[in-house]
């Protein structure tokens, strides 16, 4: 099972003390925003210790605060954020990756810190193949694969995003509105799940184009995603990304 591999956290071959990916010409990015059942985050790879419950988080989507604002239930849920971007290519070094048609595809799935101080625990997916400074990451924190995809209609607009990570299944259906969202997109400081020494991330994103969105989202499955993602009173996708390049920064703690 995937998490549990996860959680095992098997090498790939011995980690250097710094990497990066680059993802350049960004075709779609947008994030699955959602709450965890406190009975339910044994089924994650995160632990209770790094992840911040919904009365204590910080950085919460407003749409998700508002939620729990309203809701006193919900305080002790865990808040969460899976983020799908897809790109037309990808730069490790000096190595740049492409696939033709198909987007070079990655995935993270990142916690609600306590404290804007700490950084945000995370583990990280990417499309097999598309990122091969992938293997320069770990002996201690494994990228794991998943597969995407992405459809444009060509008359109506309509995006189909799909994406299945292990044996759940996500998907998106919608069309992005010509309303957009001003402001840059705040840099995010991640702490990849697995042993010491373990991996920072310093997340960097400067799409062309920030918009809101109107669609749907499916979710099956019987993996332990689909049900956390059917679990949540809320699955909330905000805005969509096109265009622009998306950084990723790799430390490994000393």
């Amino acid at each position: 099972m995937l998490f549990v591999a996860l959680l095992a956290l098997p090498s790939f071959v011995r980690a250097q003390s710094s990497t990066f990916w680059s993802l350049i010409g960004l075709r779609s990015g947008f994030c699955v925003h959602f709450l965890i059942a406190p009975d339910q985050l044994r089924l994650t790879p995160f632990q209770p210790a790094s992840a911040a419950p919904a009365s204590e988080a910080t950085g919460l989507n407003p749409v998700i605060a508002n939620l729990v604002a309203r809701t006193d239930s919900l305080a002790g849920w865990y808040p969460s954020a899976l983020c799908l971007l897809q790109a037309d290519s990808s730069r490790t070094g000096g190595d740049t990756q492409r696939h033709g048609d198909r987007p070079v595809s990655v995935l993270f799935w990142r916690m609600s810190p306590s404290s804007e101080s700490l950084p945000a625990p995370a583990v990280l997916f990417a499309t097999e193949g598309a990122l091969r400074g992938a293997g320069n990451l770990s002996g201690t924190a494994e990228v794991s694969r998943f597969e995407a995809t992405l459809d444009v209609d060509a008359e109506t607009g309509e995006r189909v995003v799909t994406a299945r990570i292990d044996q759940s299944s996500l998907g998106w259906d919608g069309v992005v509105l010509p309303d957009t969202i001003a402001g840059e997109v705040k840099d995010q400081a991640w702490q990849l799940v697995g042993k010491p020494p373990r991996w920072r991330v310093q997340f960097h994103a400067a799409p062309a184009s920030r918009q809101r969105v109107s669609g749907s989202l499916r979710v099956s499955g019987e993996g332990p995603l689909a049900r956390l993602l059917l679990a949540s009173p809320i699955r909330w996708v905000g805005e969509y990304w096109r265009g622009g390049t998306a950084h990723f920064q790799f430390s490994r703690e000393l």
